[in-house]
């Protein structure tokens, strides 16, 4: 299988149904706060940061060796990602967008509360982000080239953006955001397993802990999680200010 091949049937197939799946529950009353031109905007500005966010790191990772997909398997590259993981960078946030739409369909969303001064919890933000960095930069000091600590690295400044802006808020959407950031993860987890299986892409031991979840590193498990976790939270974050009266 070709990771063109694995993109349709493993992203594109499933995100077309769930968007038809959602466009078919939109027809049925929803509150103001998730209109689903609302949502899709979303989405777009967050495949877009996604996707500006992601390329530089994800070229690095290439040039020193961390994973690389075989040249029969790819139509091509610009720099040294394939076209399939340009693609796959903007489809993700559309499919876990598409599966968030259909929790915020079940699950009440809370308005923000992001003008609070909210200082206990933006100062704990503050210092696990800071706590996550210098051990990022620590691992890669003393292990050059860590898939791990590249990992940290890429996830640390956005993630902390999204957590110090509404620390309350994401707290008391943790139900929205958990289901939304766990299905899509487990989804992704079983996809890239298969890709690695049928040798669509693979990784360099040298720049792997070398902890496993079947024939998946951990590391590469902790991207999906993590990415998962940023678009759902992002999107959910962006509902909430819509959100008249937050209770």
């Amino acid at each position: 299988m070709t990771y063109l091949e694995f993109l349709l049937l493993f992203v594109v197939l499933p995100m077309a149904a769930l968007i038809a799946w959602g466009a078919f529950q939109s027809r049925r009353p929803l509150s103001e706060a998730i209109s689903l031109k609302r949502h899709w905007m979303a989405v777009l500005i967050l495949a877009v940061i996604a996707f500006t966010w992601t390329t530089p790191w994800d070229n690095y990772l290439i040039a020193v060796g961390v994973w690389s997909s075989p040249a029969d398997r790819i139509i091509g590259t610009i720099g040294y990602v394939p076209l399939e993981e340009y693609a796959f960078f903007l489809l993700m946030p559309v499919l876990i967008g598409a599966v968030l739409y259909l929790v915020l369909k079940k699950i009440h969303l809370h308005g923000t509360l992001w003008r609070q001064p909210q200082k206990r919890a933006r100062w704990i933000v503050c210092l696990c982000a800071l706590i996550c960095f210098i051990s990022g930069i620590i691992l890669l000091l003393t292990q050059p080239n860590s898939y791990l600590a590249l990992t940290v690295l890429w996830f640390t400044p956005p993630i902390f953006i999204q957590f110090v802006f509404d620390p309350l808020g994401i707290l008391r959407n943790r139900s929205i955001i958990a289901l939304a950031t766990l299905l899509p993860t487990l989804y992704l987890w079983a996809a890239d397993s298969f890709a690695i299986a049928s040798g669509i892409w693979g990784f360099d031991s040298t720049s792997l802990i070398g902890v496993k979840i079947g024939n998946l590193p951990v590391e590469e498990a902790l991207f999906f999680f993590i990415t998962s976790l940023l678009v759902a939270q992002g999107i959910t974050l962006y509902h909430s200010l819509f959100v008249i009266k937050p209770e």
